[in-house]
């Protein structure tokens, strides 16, 4: 007789073991740009969290409600939120999930660069922002780091005079004796010193 009740006792142990078991979600995720897996990312589903592994994987088993909403959190990264409907109750793989970098982390990567685009430069313009330097870096008469020995004569980048040659109108104007050039002879000239080429090397230099 009180083996009749065996089978029923067994059906009864694994309904509740099935039941205590709970439901299952998994799933991996990876950097959107380089595809790289996500380490130590909070995953929240129904008010249970977890963290990601070394590849990224996670898994989290409980028994959820029908309607629940998966939460992923990553410093540096946009928050992600699905809506998951869980009416069957089975165990579900989320699959790959792309976590996207945030444009606050993005920007940060160039916080110690100046970045002047043409916009930038167009406001800097508009509110007399711009350092003097970037207009008067090239011209001889305002660039103080050239001189060397006065204003009457100093050699530009380093370079001795007689190994410079100076052009005006594409005619040379060093001194034909000593190769020399006296910048204080034609200080009348110099708004057109503002707009020079410079050619390293051995190579001819092209006239405008």
């Amino acid at each position: 007789m009180k083996y009749q009740w065996f089978p029923l006792f067994l059906f009864l142990l694994l309904f509740n073991t099935s039941s205590l078991s709970g439901q299952s979600f998994s799933g991996r995720i990876l950097d959107q740009d380089t595809g790289n897996p996500l380490t130590n990312v909070e995953v929240n589903i129904s008010d249970q969290a977890i963290l990601t592994d070394v590849n990224g994987r996670f898994s989290i088993t409980n028994d959820f409600p029908a309607n629940i909403v998966l939460s992923i959190n990553h410093e540096g990264y946009n928050q992600y939120n699905l809506e998951i409907e869980n009416s069957d109750k089975e165990d579900l793989s989320l699959g790959i999930i792309f976590l996207k970098t945030s444009n606050a982390a993005a920007s940060s990567e160039f916080d110690d660069n100046a970045i002047l685009d043409e916009r930038r430069l167009q406001m800097l313009s508009d509110d007399n922002e711009v350092s003097s330097l970037l207009s008067a870096a090239w011209d001889p008469f305002g660039s103080l780091a050239d001189y060397n020995f006065s204003v009457t004569r100093f050699n530009p980048r380093g370079l001795a005079q007689n190994h410079s040659l100076i052009y005006l109108n594409n005619l040379p104007f060093n001194n034909l004796s000593n190769g020399s050039f006296f910048w204080s002879l034609w200080g009348g000239l110099n708004d057109m010193f503002r707009n020079r080429y410079a050619q390293h090397g051995l190579n001819t230099t092209d006239y405008s």
